[in-house]
C-alpha cells in the first residue's frame, strides 16, 4: 500500500471513521430504495478471483471484494495481515456482516429502513461521509509530492538534515583540585583511561570505565542537564583529548573525548519520508483552506449571529448571557443577550442590568431611540428601586438632544463599562 493509501485509510482520515459510523445500515443507497447492496457494496477490483461469493443473505450475494472493501474502510489494521491467524479474522468479520446484513433486512421487511427518525440520521450520515470524500478528492489525494519535489526540498534546505557534531566521553570524577590535576597528569603520562577511572573517580559510572555517554552539541550530557558547558568542553577536545580539571558540584572532572563525528547532511534516502511528509502536511493544509475558502465563497456560507445568540439565550443561565453580551462586538447580537436576561430569567438581580444595557445599546450604538426608550421606560417601571433607575430616566430626558460630551452621559458610559465587565452589581 503506498503512503498516500495509508493516509487516506487510516484511523486519522476522517473518512475512514465516518464509512464505519453508517455501516451499520449496509449502505447509503440501498436503504433508499434505489438500488440493491450487492449492486453498491463495493467497487470492481478488476480480479476475477474477488467476485467470488463466499456467503449469501437471503438473494444478496457477499463477494470476495465486499469483505476485503470493509476491511479496508472499518479495520485498516488489518489489510495488510496474512496467514491462518489473518484467515481465522476475515472469517469473523465476515459472520459479523452476515448478522449485520440480517438486521438490515429485518429493519426492511418491517419497514423500518423508512422511518423518519432513521431516515435523518442516514441522511446527517450521508453528509458527514461525502464531505470528508470531498476534502478527500479535493485536497488529500493532490498533496503527494513526486520525486522531484523531494529532491528539491532536499537541496535547498540542507541544514534541516544536517547532523550535529558528536562524540563519546568519559569522566574521572574526585573531590578536589589537586587530586583532578594529578588524574589528568598520570593520564597524560601513557596510563590507560579506564584504569585511573576504576582506581580513582568517586562518581558512581566508576564501574563502568567513567563513561559519560554520547556527546552532542546542544544535548546536555548523561547526568549533566543543567551544564551545557560540559558538552563544549569536551567538543573542543579533540580525538582522544583530555580536558582540564573542570569543577563540578560534588568535586572535580577530567574527561576524555573520543570517536568524534563531524557534522553531516543525512543522505537524501534516509530523510526521504521525511521531507515527503513535511511536504504533504503543507500542501494538504494549504489545499484544504484554499478549497474551503472557495466553496464558503461559492456556496454563501455564514452563521447568523443574532439567530446564533437567539438560541444560545435558551441554553445559557444568567451570569452566562451577561458573560456573552459582554463579550460581543456586533451591536445586533449583544442586544439579544441583553434583552434575554429579563426575558428569560426575569427573577435573576441581573434583569435590571439586562433591560438597561439593551437600552443603552439601542441609543448609543443602534440610534434606535423609539425603542431605547421603550428599554429605560420598563427599567423604570418593573425595577422602581433599582440603582439603575434615575440613568434610565436621565437616558430618556435627554438621549435625542445631542448630549455628547455632558457629564452625566460620562458617568452612564463609564456605568455601562462596568456593567459590560460584571462590576457594579
Amino acid at each position: 500500500m503506498t503512503s498516500l493509501s495509508k493516509r487516506m485509510w487510516s484511523g486519522a482520515n476522517p473518512w475512514t471513521v465516518a464509512s464505519a459510523a453508517v455501516f451499520f445500515c449496509g449502505v447509503l443507497v440501498a436503504c433508499s430504495g434505489e438500488t440493491t447492496l450487492s449492486d453498491v457494496e463495493s467497487p470492481d477490483s478488476g480480479h476475477s478471483e474477488d467476485d467470488l461469493v463466499i456467503a449469501r443473505v437471503g438473494d444478496r450475494e457477499i463477494k470476495v471484494r465486499d469483505l476485503h472493501h470493509k476491511i479496508k474502510i472499518q479495520l485498516p489494521a488489518m489489510a495488510g495481515a496474512g496467514g491462518a491467524s489473518d484467515i481465522s479474522q476475515k472469517r469473523q468479520v465476515l459472520q459479523q456482516m452476515l448478522d449485520q446484513y440480517c438486521w438490515v433486512d429485518v429493519a426492511e421487511q418491517a419497514g423500518w429502513d423508512q422511518d423518519q427518525e432513521f431516515l435523518a440520521v442516514l441522511e446527517l450520515s450521508r453528509k458527514y461521509i461525502l464531505a470528508n470524500h470531498a476534502s478527500n478528492k479535493s485536497v488529500y489525494t493532490k498533496a503527494e509530492p513526486t520525486d522531484e519535489e523531494i529532491r528539491e526540498y532536499y537541496e535547498e534546505n540542507p541544514d534541516e538534515f544536517r547532523t550535529v557534531a558528536r562524540c563519546k566521553a568519559q569522566q574521572i570524577v574526585v573531590p578536589t583540585r589537586e587530586e583532578a590535576d594529578a588524574a589528568r597528569r598520570r593520564v597524560l603520562g601513557g596510563e590507560d583511561f579506564t584504569e585511573v577511572v576504576k582506581e580513582v573517580s568517586i562518581d558512581r559510572t566508576a564501574s563502568g570505565g567513567g563513561w559519560v555517554g554520547t556527546v552532542a552539541r546542544g544535548i546536555a550530557a548523561k547526568g549533566y542537564n543543567n551544564r551545557l558547558d560540559i558538552n563544549d568542553i569536551i567538543l573542543s577536545l579533540g580525538e582522544n583529548g583530555i580536558s582540564e580539571p573542570v569543577q563540578l558540584s560534588n568535586g572535580w572532572a577530567v574527561f576524555r573525548a573520543y570517536e568524534f563525528q563531524a557534522p553531516e547532511v543525512q543522505p537524501l534516502e534516509t530523510v526521504k519520508h521525511l521531507i515527503q511528509e513535511t511536504i504533504y502536511k503543507k500542501r494538504s493544509n494549504e489545499l484544504f483552506a484554499r478549497s474551503l475558502d472557495e466553496a464558503r465563497a461559492r456556496t454563501g456560507a455564514a452563521v447568523d449571529p443574532v439567530n446564533f445568540a437567539r438560541y444560545a439565550t435558551t441554553i445559557l443561565g444568567d451570569v452566562e448571557t451577561i458573560a456573552f453580551a459582554a463579550k460581543e462586538t456586533d451591536p445586533a447580537t449583544k442586544l439579544v443577550y441583553y434583552r434575554a436576561l429579563p426575558e428569560r430569567h426575569p427573577a435573576s438581580v441581573l434583569a435590571p442590568q439586562g433591560r438597561f444595557m439593551a437600552g443603552f445599546v439601542l441609543a448609543e450604538d443602534l440610534k434606535d431611540f423609539g425603542q431605547a426608550r421603550q428599554e429605560f421606560q420598563k427599567v423604570i417601571d418593573n425595577y422602581p428601586n433599582d440603582e439603575l433607575v434615575p440613568s434610565a430616566q436621565w437616558m430618556i430626558e435627554n438621549m435625542e438632544r445631542g448630549i455628547e460630551g455632558d457629564p452625566e452621559l460620562t458617568r452612564i458610559r463609564e456605568l455601562a463599562r462596568k456593567k459590560r465587565k460584571g462590576k457594579g452589581q
